[in-house]
Formats: C-alpha cells, sequence, structure tokens
C-alpha cells in the first residue's frame, strides 16, 4: 500500500518527485485536496531542533510536530534559516489555524508564536507561501497516509 501511495504522489508530483528519496521525508500527507511528504518529528529532541539550520525546502515537503495531547503550543524561529508557514491542527485533524509567512529570527529574544487553541495535538510547517498556494484554509483536514503515528484520520 505504502508503495503505490508514493507511486501516486509521483504521478501527481512529478515536478517535485526527487524528495520522495530524501531520508527524512517519508510519511505522505494530505491537507484539505494538497500533497505532502512530512517528517514526523515526536520526540523531544527532534521537536526542540524542528527545522533549525536547514537551507531549503520544497513546497511539497512537511515537517509534522506530534503532540501527545491536545493543548496551547508556542512555536519560535531560533536558528531557522528560511521562512515557513505554520498550521495548528486538532487531535480529529482539522486545520484550526494558520501563521502564514513566519521569519527566521534575527534578534534577541526571538518572538514566539503561539496557537491561539488549546486544543492543538498536530503542528505542520511548510515552506512559506505554500499554504496560500494551495488555497489551505480553517477547517481542513489533515490526512495521514501510511504511518500508523500521528492518529489523524490516519490511513495504511
Amino acid at each position: 500500500m505504502k508503495a503505490l501511495i508514493l507511486t501516486l504522489l509521483c504521478v501527481l508530483l512529478p515536478a517535485q518527485a526527487q524528495f520522495l528519496t530524501q531520508e527524512n521525508y517519508n510519511t505522505p500527507i494530505r491537507i484539505g485536496h494538497a500533497y505532502f511528504v512530512a517528517e514526523v518529528v515526536d520526540t523531544p529532541q527532534t521537536m526542540a531542533r524542528g527545522m533549525m539550520f536547514r537551507s531549503h525546502m520544497t513546497d511539497r515537503q512537511a515537517m509534522i510536530f506530534v503532540f501527545s495531547r491536545p493543548k496551547r503550543v508556542n512555536f519560535w524561529m531560533k536558528n531557522t534559516l528560511i521562512a515557513l508557514d505554520m498550521l495548528f491542527f486538532a487531535a480529529d485533524g482539522q486545520l484550526l489555524e494558520i501563521k502564514h509567512r513566519v521569519q527566521p529570527c534575527r534578534s534577541s529574544p526571538c518572538p514566539t508564536y503561539p496557537s491561539r487553541s488549546r486544543r492543538v495535538q498536530f503542528v505542520i510547517e511548510l515552506k512559506a507561501g505554500s499554504a496560500k498556494k494551495y488555497a489551505l484554509k480553517r477547517g481542513d483536514k489533515l490526512h495521514v497516509l501510511s504511518r500508523k503515528r500521528p492518529t489523524a484520520t490516519s490511513r495504511r
């Protein structure tokens, strides 16, 4: 099934197919009608590092932060080299909030970007502008297409 999904993504995303072979981006996801390949970060170490020190990402790559329970979350852009869109999702996969074009931290202390909701269980970071490019909006659903965790509408 995973091979079928990856093949489908290669057909749907021919211009971006090269990223499917990158080691960390291995979990196909869909938000609304847009498909991405995500790197899942779900340990304290990987969550603390996030997108730090990465110089690029394509507009079809994503990083998904998985929290153990729904809560209000707070992000910052320390040591992040590229601008990002931040998408905040509830446990049921509903997109609650989008922060567009969040810029890298260029001062000390770094500004923070808290969620408005206390129901956030997943945060997805995309290349800045991707949320608008793919018309993502509040209420869209997150579907994880191949991995058991995270659990928002996961499919095997």
